[in-house]
C-alpha cells in the first residue's frame, strides 16, 4: 500500500480508481469502470439510490396526499394537529379563529411562552439549540442537514451495508438478497444520525436517531419489517459507539 502523497498525479480529464500490485491505474472520468481492472468488488451490494426514490413528507403525516380535502370541526381540527405537531402549533391554529374570545386566548397563551423561553435562554443558552439544529451540529457526517445520505454501515462479517437518506429511511443493501432491498422506517424514527450493525448477528441493527434508538430485527426475504425495541434514555443520539461485549445491551 502506498502512502498519499507516492501518488502519480493524474492526467487532466482523468481520475485515479484503483490500485492493484502497487500500480495506481487512472482512466477518464467518463469511462471509469472497476470492472474492467479487477473483480475484487463483484460480489458487493450495487447501490443506486435517486431523489425520486425518497418519501420526503414535510408535514409527516404519508397520507394526506391521498385524500382530497374536507370540512372538519374546529375541535376536531385542533385534536389533529395537536396529535400530529404539538401544543405550540395548536395555539397558533387556534389563533386564527373567527371567535374573538378564542383568538386574544390563543395569542395571550403565545404571548406568555414567548417569554419564559426567552427567561430561559438568558440561564441556559443552550436551550435555543435543539431537533434538526442540534443534531447538524454534532452529526458524525459532514453537511448532515442538507445530505441526501445521512450515514452508511457496512456489516462487519457479510457483503451488506445499511444507508440512511434524508427521507429517514435506512436501505439494506445486500448481494445476497438480489433485487429485494429491506426498507426499515417507522414513524417515531425521525432524524436519523447514526447506524450501528449488532456483533455476531447477520439480522439486527441499531438506528440512532433524535428521539432515542431503535432495534430492527432485519429478514432479508421481506420487505416489511417490524421495530423490535424502543430506547428513549438519551435524546438526540449522535453516534452509536459499539453494542455490549456479551451483547444483551
Amino acid at each position: 500500500m502506498k502512502g498519499l502523497h507516492e501518488f502519480e498525479v493524474p492526467n487532466d480529464g482523468e481520475i485515479c480508481l484503483c490500485e492493484i500490485n502497487g500500480r495506481v491505474h487512472s482512466v477518464n472520468y467518463e469511462y471509469a469502470n472497476l470492472d474492467a481492472f479487477t473483480d475484487a468488488l463483484k460480489n458487493h451490494p450495487k447501490i443506486h439510490i435517486t431523489r425520486d426514490q425518497l418519501h420526503l413528507i414535510s408535514s409527516g403525516d404519508e397520507g394526506k396526499a391521498l385524500f382530497l380535502p374536507v370540512d372538519v370541526s374546529f375541535l376536531k381540527q385542533l385534536t389533529q394537529v395537536y396529535y400530529e405537531q404539538g401544543f405550540t402549533e395548536t395555539l397558533h391554529t387556534a389563533s386564527g379563529h373567527n371567535q374573538w374570545f378564542i383568538r386574544k386566548g390563543s395569542k395571550l397563551i403565545l404571548d406568555v411562552l414567548k417569554y419564559i423561553n426567552k427567561v430561559r435562554l438568558i440561564f441556559n443558552p443552550n436551550v435555543r439549540y435543539s431537533g434538526p439544529t442540534l443534531i447538524n451540529e454534532y452529526a458524525q457526517g459532514r453537511n448532515w442537514l442538507n445530505s441526501t445520505i445521512r450515514c452508511i454501515a457496512w456489516h462487519p462479517y457479510s457483503s451488506k451495508v445499511a444507508i440512511a437518506t434524508c427521507d429517514d429511511s435506512i436501505r439494506i443493501f445486500s448481494s445476497e438478497c438480489g433485487s429485494i432491498t429491506p426498507i426499515l422506517r417507522c414513524k417515531q424514527q425521525k432524524h436519523v444520525t447514526c447506524i450501528a450493525w449488532r456483533p455476531l448477528s447477520n439480522t439486527e441493527i441499531a438506528v440512532g436517531h433524535e428521539d432515542g434508538i431503535i432495534i430492527w430485527n432485519v429478514d432479508p426475504n421481506s420487505l416489511v419489517i417490524i421495530s423490535k425495541a424502543l430506547f428513549c434514555h438519551h435524546k438526540p443520539e449522535g453516534s452509536i459507539c459499539e453494542f455490549h461485549i456479551l451483547q444483551e445491551r
